[in-house]
């Protein structure tokens, strides 16, 4: 089999060093957390960069999943191109467009260098500067921006010139080029319609739909996905498109009863992730068979840390859990077998508690972690967002990874852990996210409280509220609205008025739970019942720890503050912990743990539980 390459690389939140191939500390201690992401691509070699909290690994692995130890310092590109300041990569790291302005009379020159060729190059018939150039996927055309109009030049010909694509007068948004980059695909807002416009003829196709998302086109320009909330469900429907691009063919769904998270072609099969709801916390790799209509399952605990991203014709990449680690896997589509790139050593011994998923009286969903001799504790962990959903074992985001290590080691110390999606969290169905509109701290709050019962019908009788962000905010909007139920709260940078966050953005994502922006006064009545400030006077011995990373750009600081201050003023039970150097998301091991030790401070455990574990 030909050797390609990957350089996998971790969000770009975690940067650093090379170590050896285990993640482990001065001390001798092996970090849990492991997550690789993609970079760089190129015709001969895989490269992947695995980050604990802290910590960086890079190796360097072939299709097959065979690795080797790589440097930090490691790159594809021949060392002549290294220094170039305009350069853009294929997708497959196979080609390499070079601009260059010569002088007033030749102006820019570009040449696309084909790195899998010897270097073989073209260049353009275009003499003016590429706007935001990017490479077809199949590295057979190149696109660029020119005001209303898209330029695509055809990598097969020699000296190629445009062909030039104008845009609908309103523009599009969520633009995408078919594989080929002979098919244009996007959204037009206004209209709330799907476009696809053929870049040989010009000719468009429009269909409706209130949804407005990516359109995924097939290598042939045939067919084409788009996901849709018509039915309830986040499901991916196929449209057939003639073959003179005249008509589409009634949509079609293709994906089951569940959440749909990514999709994407590779050559004509379609392919997507997605869980059932029977099984919302198990996501998996499905491919859709046209000619018995049905998706099979391809492989198993497929998540979106990375997205679908087709490779050299046949393989199709996607990310892996494997219990707290998230790995590079491809999908080779002429063997139909899964190539896992998991070049790491270390085994950890698996936490000793059971998972389960649980569904409370509101219809709220969660799971539910315990020891085999579960305590009187309970805490109610409630992720951010409120577009998330929680997860069995570690979060496919690394960010929400760090406070499910926190999470297990409570457990593993007899604390009934509850992981809830209180309504407003993704991955159930359409009608559970939307059912925070104009409810904000109504009906999430019930569902806090109905998660609090559960607990202690379970044999809690002491229950605490864990959140970040969002969630830290429900944490403490419960605690003044039911003091009398909640035992304590621990909230990491939370949002404390929703009126002076949203006033500065009139755009806010968030606007849409209350009916509208906060600078129109008939919304005021939404935004108050969301309020806490109002409401201080409720806690009166309830325990408060309040987490503030310094450099949150997120959520801005002044608000917790504030909160601290009114609280010691009022005599309230509060302590600050701050952290320096940290943004909205905790990335190091130091951070990690001194959560975990407040938490595990505040239920009246001991926080050795927080150490990590000898190698």
């Amino acid at each position: 089999m030909k050797k390609i390459t990957l350089i996998i690389l971790l969000f770009s939140l975690w940067g650093g060093s090379a170590l050896p191939t285990e993640a482990v500390t001065a001390d001798n201690k092996i970090d849990p957390i492991n997550y690789a992401v993609v970079k760089e691509f190129g015709p001969e070699e895989i490269i992947i960069h695995y980050r604990s909290p802290g910590k960086d690994r890079y190796f360097r692995c072939d299709y097959e999943g065979d690795c080797d130890q790589a440097t930090a310092s490691k790159t594809l590109l021949p060392t002549k191109y290294q220094k170039e300041t305009n350069k853009t990569l294929s997708p497959g790291g196979d080609k390499l467009l070079v601009s260059e302005f010569k002088d007033i009379t030749t102006s820019w020159k570009h040449q696309v260098i084909d790195l899998a060729n010897r270097n073989k190059s073209l260049t353009l018939d275009w003499r003016e500067i590429l706007t935001a150039p990017k490479f077809s996927r199949d590295g057979q055309a190149l696109i660029a921006r020119q005001g209303n109009e898209r330029l695509i030049f055809d990598l097969t010909k020699n000296n190629p010139a445009p062909i030039t694509i104008t845009l609908p007068p309103s523009g599009l948004t969520l633009e995408l080029f078919s594989s080929d980059g002979q098919v244009l695909s996007g959204y037009a807002d206004i209209a709330k319609q799907h476009v696809l416009i053929e870049a040989a003829t010009g000719r468009e196709l429009r269909w409706f739909d209130e949804l407005a998302y990516y359109t995924e086109v097939s290598d042939e320009g045939r067919q084409a996905a788009f996901l849709s909330e018509r039915d309830g469900q986040r499901a991916l429907y196929l449209t057939t498109i003639a073959g003179d691009f005249s008509t589409t063919s009634w949509p079609q769904k293709v994906s089951g009863t569940g959440w749909v998270r990514d999709f994407m072609f590779l050559g004509q099969d379609l392919f997507f992730t997605a869980n059932t709801l029977d099984d919302p916390y198990h996501y998996n790799l499905y491919k859709y068979d046209s000619a018995v209509g049905e998706a099979k399952v391809v492989a198993r605990e497929a998540t979106d840390w990375l997205y679908l991203k087709p490779l050299q014709g046949h393989y199709l990449l996607f990310a892996q859990n494997d219990s707290s680690n998230t790995h590079v896997a491809l999908y080779d589509n002429q063997a139909g077998k899964v190539i896992v790139l998991n070049p790491l050593k270390e085994k950890l011994v698996a936490p000793k508690i059971k998972r389960s998923t649980v569904k409370l009286v509101t219809g709220a969903p969660g799971v539910l972690l315990q020891s085999s001799a579960p305590g009187e504790v309970g805490i109610i962990w409630l992720h951010g967002g409120p577009w998330r959903q929680t997860s069995l074992g570690y979060h496919h985001y690394a960010s929400y990874a760090v406070f499910d290590d926190i999470l297990d080691k409570l457990a593993e110390g007899g604390v009934s852990v509850l992981k809830l999606d209180y309504r407003g969290s993704i991955g159930h169905s359409v009608a559970w996210r939307d059912g925070l509109k104009n409810n904000i701290g109504v009906n999430d709050v019930a569902d806090v409280t109905a998660g609090i019962a559960y607990l202690k019908s379970q044999g809690a009788k002491r229950v605490y509220l864990f959140g970040t962000s969002y969630g830290g905010y429900l944490g403490l909007k419960t605690l003044v609205e039911h003091p009398d139920l909640v035992t304590g709260v621990v909230a990491a940078n939370p949002v404390v008025s929703w009126l002076t966050q949203t006033w500065k953005d009139q755009q806010s994502i968030f606007n849409a739970h209350f009916g509208g922006s906060a600078h129109n006064e008939t919304n005021w009545p939404l935004y108050t019942q969301a309020e806490i400030l109002s409401r201080l006077s409720q806690i009166t011995n309830q325990p408060v720890r309040l987490i503030v990373s310094r450099k949150d750009t997120e959520v801005p600081n002044w608000q917790t503050d504030n909160l601290f201050a009114r609280l010691k003023t009022q005599g309230a039970e509060v302590k600050l912990i701050e952290f320096p150097e940290s943004g909205h998301v905790f990335t190091e091991r130091s951070e990690v743990t001194a959560i975990c030790s407040t938490v595990a401070d505040l239920v009246g455990l001991s926080d050795n539980l927080c150490a990590l574990k000898k190698k």
